[in-house]
């Protein structure tokens, strides 16, 4: 599938990114534009050495790993240290035992489909150099062909979704950690499992769905938001479409997805909402007093998690000031809203055959 750029478009005149003037990058390879953003966003030593503490002994001296249950406060309250962040999230999300079941799957589909080429593929060469353009691993074709590798044998693993645009710049963070293999397998493990069925589908009912669910959520637990919003005739969703379908990749900066990758692993796709009321409950106050046709309001609403660098008080604030909001509880409201979504969509197929009959 197709869907617009998240943050800016690119023409291929943008492609070629210029990185003359970038003196300082973070250890994941992206520039850093603004040093007191960098001195702010920096974790401090003393910090490291209590997380790297915290999680010294998993997994234990017989490599078990402990319940999520019983690392859930540990990840919320501190996050997995950058060098164990790759194994804790393959073992919780299940994607370490899909390789194991599935040792060559991977090397072989690339191998089998080395000569075809598919709609999915197109679209992923289109889409290679639009993904992080100045990380200085995308700036080489080592990284681009990785990049290219795992998306293109993902493509023909599940030709129901073949591709669509977000999954390169999930991919392409999974490679900053871990090999194409591991990446690939973490890929089918956020779309297969993780994520509601039909997210990045053609129809992409599971992602019109999620948004329906923000939507109600934002109405139960933020009133004033929603009757602000719905007064300034905002459809919310063309903003935090991409949030859910990035997973706040390239939406907030990447110390902070970090962050809710580490929880979105352990606790499931719950915490993508979340983090988005978050967002909401943070901003409520500044979102109300902006009174205009909707412009300004969408553009705000949209500036905001940019600039999201607080990563432990957005943790926090989506953690354990966001009320009561189980995996349970969106399930159910999912199962509602794709029934729904689905009836419209078999009415208007049906309409559109009596139309073409007539």
């Amino acid at each position: 599938c197709e869907i617009a750029p998240h943050n800016h478009p690119m023409s291929q005149d943008d492609i070629q990114p210029n990185t003359e003037d970038i003196e300082l990058r973070d250890q994941y390879g992206f520039p850093v534009h603004d040093e007191k953003q960098w001195t702010d966003f920096t974790t401090s030593p003393h910090t490291l050495e209590g997380l790297k503490k915290a999680w010294k002994n998993i997994p234990d001296k017989n490599n078990k790993y402990p319940k999520k249950s019983a690392i859930k406060k540990l990840v919320r309250t501190k996050g997995i240290p950058h060098e164990k962040r790759s194994e804790i999230w393959q073992v919780y999300s299940g994607a370490r035992q899909k390789l194991v079941d599935n040792p060559n799957l991977y090397q072989t589909l690339l191998e089998r489909n080395q000569s075809n080429t598919s709609p999915a593929v197109e679209q992923i060469e289109l889409d290679l150099h639009r993904t992080f353009p100045q990380n200085s691993l995308y700036l080489t074709e080592e990284g681009i062909s990785r990049l290219r590798k795992v998306l293109v044998a993902y493509s023909w693993k599940n030709q129901k979704v073949g591709y669509c645009q977000s999954m390169n710049f999930i991919a392409a963070t999974l490679l900053l950690f871990m090999s194409e293999e591991e990446s690939f397998w973490m890929l089918s493990t956020i779309i297969e499992d993780i994520l509601p069925p039909d997210y990045y589908t053609d129809n992409m009912i599971g992602s019109q769905a999620d948004q329906f669910v923000f939507r109600y959520l934002i109405s139960k637990k933020f009133p004033k938001v929603e009757a602000h919003m719905t007064k300034s005739s905002l459809d919310s969703s063309l903003v935090t479409r991409s949030w859910f379908l990035c997973l706040y990749v390239d939406i907030t900066p990447i110390e902070t997805t970090l962050r809710i990758w580490d929880l979105l692993f352990i606790e499931g796709s719950k915490i993508l909402f979340r983090i988005g009321l978050a967002f909401i409950k943070l901003n409520q106050t500044h979102i109300i007093s902006i009174e205009d046709d909707g412009i300004s309001l969408f553009q705000a609403i949209k500036e905001i998690p940019k600039s999201t660098y607080n990563r432990d008080q957005l943790i926090k604030v989506a953690c354990d000031r966001i009320g009561s909001l189980s995996q349970k509880t969106i399930e159910k409201r999912r199962r509602i809203l794709t029934a729904q979504l689905l009836e419209e969509n078999q009415q208007r197929s049906q309409r559109k055959a009596a139309r073409q009959k007539a």
